[in-house]
């Protein structure tokens, strides 16, 4: 990709997350860092909970605080729930590009409408995109491409992060979308193959057209023994045995939403994280899982706040302390940058204790 500004012509085919996210990559400032731009929006959009630590000197049995969700949000996750279901069942049918040519114009004007909305209420994050981003092309033939065989590259199965970022791209002229079906895309690729490395080299051109989908399953799945976890309203968790017959109808249903409710489908031996997340872990056992991802938190905690951890498992509840330097506003920013944070690891809080507070002879 080119740093700085467009130098080259750059064609992306397939309108997936796959096509989306390299779009974003071919007009990201620093190729390298565009998987900063989705999170930082993110950061940007979320509540500022998401982006503060409480301090170890506070009151360690206050309950985690919940998850708070901007307006912004709000819209986006209550329009997604709106189309859920026809948008998975589309995949299972011979009919799907038919189907979901009704839902891209729908999911393309939602998504440039978020923009009006965002650019009353968060310049902030305007202004994040525009220094994260190159400005459009100089030149209209070095505009990036995105092409497939949609209307519009809003396939309502793609993720709403993606959507809105293309939804901005295209707003301000970045890049430009090109319908294409799959035997222009084929000449197209066909054209490009046989290509000399030296004429290749002067243009971007990526093919991310995947392959056919299997749903439903034409290759047949074996039975296999699952564990399904239902998530009440009212947060009680009933957990039973199971018996799928294949993988994928599982995954179809819990994304389209027929069954009805939040499930979680894991092996018959399913991860020690996710039994203790519905509280079916000992103390002892909830601790070893801890002591086997604090390599994890730490190497975060150390990249992205040059904090120290150490896991506080005497205290009730247990919680991790991340002894650093920074200020609350220092580590609000960087933050901010890399999406937020949901404040717990593993099941114990995240808390921050300043060096100038810990004993005599710790170090740091």
């Amino acid at each position: 990709m080119d740093a700085g500004s467009h130098i080259r012509p750059a064609m992306i085919i397939g309108p997936g997350d796959g096509g989306l996210i390299d779009a974003i990559r071919c007009c990201a400032r620093e190729p390298k860092l565009a998987w900063l731009i989705p999170l930082g929006v993110i950061g940007h959009l979320r509540d500022d909970s998401a982006t503060v630590l409480p301090d170890t000197s506070l009151n360690k049995s206050d309950a985690p605080r919940l998850a708070r969700f901007s307006r912004i949000e709000q819209l986006i996750q209550s329009h997604e729930e709106s189309i859920r279901t026809v948008a998975w069942d589309s995949e299972r049918q011979k009919d799907a590009v038919d189907t979901l040519k009704i839902y891209t114009s729908e999911e393309r004007d939602f998504y440039l409408s978020i923009f009006d909305e965002i650019e009353r209420e968060n310049s902030v994050l305007i202004d994040f995109l525009e220094h994260s981003l190159k400005p459009p092309a100089t030149e209209d033939r070095l505009r990036p491409v995105l092409a497939g065989d949609l209307d519009s590259p809003f396939a309502p199965t793609s993720a709403p992060i993606n959507k809105l970022l293309i939804a901005y791209l295209l707003r301000t002229g970045r890049i430009r979308y090109s319908k294409m079906s799959r035997d222009q895309s084929t000449a197209e690729i066909q054209s490009r193959s046989g290509e000399p490395i030296s004429e290749a080299r002067k243009r971007i051109f990526i093919c991310r057209l995947g392959t056919s989908k299997n749903f439903p399953a034409r290759v047949g799945v074996a039975q296999r023994k699952t564990i399904s976890v239902f998530v009440q309203p009212d947060q009680t968790t009933v957990a039973e045995e199971v018996v799928d017959s294949t993988v994928e109808g599982q995954l179809i249903d819990v994304l389209s939403g027929v069954t009805g409710g939040e499930y979680v489908y894991f092996d018959a031996m399913p991860d020690p994280a996710i039994r203790m997340r519905y509280g079916e872990m000992s103390a002892e056992g909830s601790n070893a899982i801890r002591e086997a991802n604090e390599k994890v938190l730490k190497s975060f905690a150390k990249k992205h706040l040059d904090a120290e951890v150490r896991l506080s498992k005497e205290s009730d509840p247990p919680y991790w302390a991340l002894m650093t330097m920074k200020s609350n506003n220092e580590i609000r920013e960087r933050l901010r940058a890399i999406g937020g944070l949901d404040g717990v690891f593993c099941g114990a809080r995240l808390m921050v204790s300043p060096v100038a507070d810990l004993p005599p002879d710790e170090e740091f």
